[in-house]
C-alpha cells in the first residue's frame, strides 16, 4: 500500500482497524517560495491523481522521503503540476466555454463541482477564469 510516511494503521480495542493521519494522502503541489509548509496542505485533487499517467509520491518535498529517488519524485510532482496548469486547466476552461454557449438563463451550474470533477483545485479558479472568453 502506498501513502504518506506519517500514515498510521491501528487495531482498535473494538477489534476494528482504523487508518489515521490521512491529511497528506494526496501528493502536494510544488512548494511556493515564502509560504512555509505549503506542501502540507496544497495538495492535488484525487480526480487529477487518478487521471494522471504516473503515480505521484505523497511525500514529495517532505522530510519523509529518503533514498535515491527523492529528486525523481519531486520532479514528477513538478511535471504533474505543470501538466495541470498547461493542459488540465485550459481543457477545463474550453469545456466551460462550450457549456456556457449552450446554457439558457437561468444559467446555473456548480462551479466548484465542475472544477473538482476536472481535478482542479478551487485555488486555481482565477487561472481558469483568465482562459474563459
Amino acid at each position: 500500500m502506498y501513502g504518506p510516511g506519517d500514515l498510521e494503521g491501528h487495531l482498535g480495542k473494538d477489534g476494528r482497524y482504523y487508518v489515521l493521519d490521512t491529511a497528506r494522502l494526496f501528493p502536494p503541489h510544488p512548494p511556493v517560495a515564502g509560504v512555509p509548509g505549503c506542501f502540507l496542505y496544497r495538495l492535488f485533487r484525487g480526480e487529477f491523481v487518478q487521471a494522471y499517467a504516473l503515480p505521484l509520491s505523497s511525500d514529495a518535498f517532505s522530510a519523509f522521503q529518503t533514498g535515491p529517488d527523492v529528486e525523481l519524485h519531486n520532479r514528477e510532482v513538478r511535471d504533474a503540476y505543470a501538466h495541470l496548469l498547461a493542459t488540465t486547466v485550459p481543457a477545463l476552461a474550453a469545456a466551460l466555454d462550450a457549456r456556457h454557449a449552450q446554457l439558457r438563463p437561468p444559467n446555473t451550474f456548480d462551479v466548484a463541482a465542475e472544477l473538482h470533477a476536472a481535478g482542479v483545485n478551487l485555488r486555481l479558479l482565477a487561472q481558469v477564469r483568465v482562459l474563459i472568453r
